[in-house]
């Protein structure tokens, strides 16, 4: 695919090039879309590396420079880490550098930045895409492919910016979604966030059973496995999700427990007939998902 002059990226600049971040910087080169790519680098731990095996075209630990030489910004971080860094990347930025991210929830980081005095545009994003490796070493170039981004708008929005980001995701391979930054929380509470909390207590379940873990362990079958496979994620990034999105995932959290108590009602009270309908119900979703 030939891509227009103004559809490509000048210059590129990653925030945090780990597993996301270095996995953009591959897809973008892959794609032909960014002229440049930089990399803030961390003090005391350069990303010579990443310049020598072609993924970046320079890096430096001077963020304020950094960001007066790019057109476009993906901030690959945490929340919190996000939030902190916004205001010295916005008061560096050119008049119309674009500024999206890749943060967990939006609508804390969307009320921050919106809050922050800047000529750059703000616009939140989250692709839906991950590992349980870390490092811009385990990156890959499809990992966006196929994948759900949410680009979020809110009426104080920038639409040219925002068509840029999306146009940027896509150009990565990823499937865009426009919401607002609630709704994109509500949703990711319910398709990602309490799945994991089902799946942690799942596990946490089998710790408190008293069984033997040797013995569950070697019992254990595929469906325990696929199951309980998310709980394995990092304990101090789902601290942080939930932090930053809290009334979404209790509340919904509190409906799934409604329901397992109703189908722990029907087993207990011999309702067969309702709990086939529930299992079935629950198969026939299962397979349109």
């Amino acid at each position: 695919m030939t891509l227009l002059p103004e559809e490509r990226i000048e210059t590129l600049l990653i925030v945090g090039l780990g597993l996301l971040g270095g996995s953009a910087a591959m897809a973008a080169r892959s794609a032909n879309c960014v002229r440049r790519v930089l990399a803030l680098s961390r003090a005391g731990s350069p990303h010579s590396e990443a310049l020598n095996a072609g993924l970046i075209d320079g890096y430096s630990e001077d963020l304020s420079s950094l960001v007066a030489e790019a057109n476009f910004i993906l901030l690959c971080q945490p929340v919190d880490a996000i939030a902190r860094i916004l205001p010295a990347v916005m008061a560096s930025a050119r008049p119309g550098t674009v500024i999206t991210d890749v943060g967990s929830t939006k609508g804390t980081l969307v009320q921050v930045a919106e809050g922050i005095p800047g000529q750059a545009a703000f616009v939140g994003s989250h692709p839906m895409a991950g590992s349980h490796l870390t490092g811009w070493k385990n990156g890959r170039p499809d990992l966006f492919s196929g994948a759900t981004t949410y680009v979020t708008l809110t009426d104080r929005t920038n639409l040219e910016a925002a068509g840029r980001v999306a146009r940027f995701w896509r150009q990565l391979g990823s499937r865009v979604v426009l919401t607002d930054p609630a709704r994109h929380d509500s949703l990711v509470a319910l398709l990602s966030q309490v799945p994991h909390m089902a799946s942690a207590a799942i596990v946490r379940h089998l710790e408190e059973s008293g069984e033997d873990p040797a013995l569950m362990k070697l019992l254990a079958g595929n469906g325990l496995r696929d199951t309980t496979r998310i709980a394995a994620g990092s304990p101090l990034v789902w601290r942080e999700i939930c932090q930053h999105n809290p009334q979404e995932i209790a509340s919904q959290l509190r409906q799934l427990a409604t329901i397992v108590e109703r189908l722990a009602e029907q087993i207990e009270t011999g309702k067969l007939d309702a709990l086939e309908q529930e299992l079935a119900s629950a198969a026939a979703l299962r397979e349109q998902l």
